[in-house]
């Protein structure tokens, strides 16, 4: 009985969308060929195929709903942890924790040892290419630790911290030869996270007990173990930062830590909870340098949100063209001493506008920090930069007609509570498909005009070249607009693509004009108003006067934005990319 309900309910779920397609043609059909019930059964069809779409597209909808693109299973948020506790304790006992405090540090203050970091962001298509390179100055490994035995041990260096729970896609780090980086796993990352937090434990609840105060009490290490339970927690699930505070002040109760200030010590452990309850490390492991320098890179792809809140990114959606705008997080520059960021654009755009702003009130950075206008507020604190050394600075590439961004900046470790985003807009190097528009409109107006003035005016014209000369524009258009390399066409300009969709459909109306009317046996004299013996209104002059607004917008266009390219190609500014002792000729 169940096979059959579900094969009832398939059998209908395919059956009633051809049903009503059927009949919204048949009536628009019929419409078309009743004199008496036109009016009548037209507007019928036309709500029955609406009421087609309608419903296809809500059946489309329940199933995206049913399908959620984000799925998680098979962890219920909680952490094992006797196992936890049980590799943790067989961790203590090894020889190999020098690395710890180290690893700590480096995940609450990334910025004290990471001296460079180079970021470089790709669009390609709907995804995001994401390179980084950092390099590290390493801590000096402890005394009798590796260096003595001639340079062999490890240390652990966080390569990038990822929210949770995002999932990282084509993630690959290698080291400055270019060759594979190990990286721990998830239950290596788990038993040296608890280690660490073990450590950070134990030095703020006895920071010194070669003092002589007495060993710690079994009711102590039990609210000890209960409180390191609670931040273990914290760590391995994922919970927002009211709940997380809350649970951490429960455990320093326990800890008989004070729950707003304390030492830099307390600071620490605070910190390492509060960032690793919101993020997991990913954590590469590297042979110890005896430079005490260390490169690693690492690519991944991100998927960005997609921002169509206005008509015209709806239409370039619609369209099948690519965004030409992207907007990328400067969160890197907080967590090193300085920082390049690059936004490649293709190579057939070049960069039109970039801005670095505040991603929350979108107020402009400037050398005193976000500055916001009278009667704006912003949910981030925003600090005016203070002048002196090591005051936060930053610079960007000026706009040459490159197909990049590039901006620099340093000294952000000092204000990391700043959200800044730099926003880059790219636009198509002229002439590009405007050129092509440009052309296919010209040529349409040019035969719309010819042909529409022969028709009126009643010159005779037994030929029938003119519907294959109006088919032209519309063969040019699908050339230009869909048959072309498919990297050009998704990132051509909007006024091209729809200029060229206009081109074709005006051609095509015209030369189905052209077929379906009767022509004069002799000339006729116009009637005024007339467009080159194109009656006003009449069929011919009206898409004559769509093809002549079509040509003069779309070659509008093509003037402005080369005017604008060329004068960017000749800026010559105080910039060490622009030297005189560089040049093209």
């Amino acid at each position: 009985m169940i096979t059959r309900g579900l094969d009832k309910r398939t059998a209908w779920a395919m059956t009633w969308p051809a049903v009503l397609l059927i009949l919204a043609c048949g009536l628009l059909t019929a419409g078309l060929s009743w004199n008496g019930r036109r009016w009548v059964a037209i507007p019928v069809g036309a709500g029955i195929y609406l009421l087609y779409l309608f419903l296809l597209n809500l059946r489309h909808k329940r199933a995206a709903g049913g399908s959620p693109p984000e799925q998680r299973g098979g962890h219920d948020g909680k952490a094992d942890l006797p196992g936890l506790f049980e590799k943790q304790r067989a961790a203590l006992r090894k020889d190999n924790l020098e690395s710890v405090p180290s690893l700590v540090r480096m995940i609450i203050d990334p910025a004290h040892f990471r001296t460079r970091t180079v970021e470089s962001v790709s669009l390609q298509g709907r995804v995001i290419s994401q390179q980084v390179t950092i390099e590290f100055q390493l801590p000096s490994p402890p005394a009798g630790g590796p260096e003595r035995d001639g340079g062999a041990g490890e240390i652990y260096v966080p390569a990038l911290l990822v929210r949770k729970p995002e999932l990282i896609d084509s993630l690959a780090i290698t080291d400055s030869q270019g060759q594979t980086v190990t990286v721990l796993s998830f239950e290596e990352t788990a038993e040296l996270l608890a280690v660490a937090l073990h450590f950070l434990v134990i030095t703020c609840t006895a920071p010194g007990r070669e003092d002589g105060r007495s060993p710690r009490t079994q009711r102590e290490l039990e609210r000890s173990w209960q409180a390191e339970a609670l931040l273990l927690e914290l760590i391995y699930g994922f919970g927002n930062r009211a709940d997380v505070d809350k649970v951490i002040a429960e455990a320093f109760a326990l800890l008989g830590l004070p729950g707003s200030a304390g030492t830099e010590r307390v600071t620490w452990l605070r910190e390492f909870v509060q960032m690793l309850s919101q993020a997991y490390p990913v954590i590469a492991v590297l042979p110890h340098q005896d430079h005490r320098r260390a490169v690693i890179s690492y690519r991944r792809t991100l998927i960005p949100s997609l921002s169509i809140a206005n008509v015209r990114g709806r239409l370039r959606l619609a369209l099948g063209l690519r965004p030409l705008k992207v907007g990328v997080d400067t969160a890197l520059a907080h967590n090193s001493k300085s920082y390049h960021l690059q936004i490649d654009g293709p190579g057939t755009q070049y960069l039109m506008e970039q801005t670095l702003r505040c991603a929350s009130c979108r107020t402009p950075l400037t050398r005193a920090g976000v500055i916001l206008p009278p009667g704006r507020t912003c949910p981030v604190h925003h600090q005016r930069f203070q002048s002196g050394w090591g005051r936060p600075y930053f610079e960007m590439r000026g706009k040459r007609g490159q197909s990049y961004a590039h901006l620099y900046m340093r000294g952000f470790a000092r204000v990391r509570g700043e959200n800044l985003v730099l926003s880059a807009s790219f636009g198509e190097s002229p002439p590009g498909t405007l050129a092509s528009a440009t052309i296919t409109a010209a040529v349409t107006c040019l035969l719309i005009g010819a042909i529409g003035h022969a028709e009126a005016t009643g010159i005779a014209n037994d030929s029938d070249i003119p519907p294959l000369l109006l088919a032209l524009p519309a063969v040019a258009a699908s050339w230009f607009g869909f048959n072309a390399d498919g990297e050009a066409v998704l990132r051509s300009s909007l006024a091209a693509r729809c200029s060229l969709f206009v081109s074709a459909i005006a051609s095509l109306i015209a030369g189905s004009l052209f077929l379906v009317t009767e022509r004069p046996e002799k000339p006729v004299q116009s009637v005024e108003p007339d467009v080159f013996g194109m009656h006003l209104p009449s069929w011919w002059g009206l898409l004559f006067v769509i093809a002549l607004v079509n040509v003069l917008s779309i070659a509008a266009q093509l003037v402005v934005r080369s005017w604008s390219y060329r004068r960017l190609l000749l800026r010559r500014e105080n910039d060490a990319a622009h030297t005189y002792q560089h040049r093209l000729e």
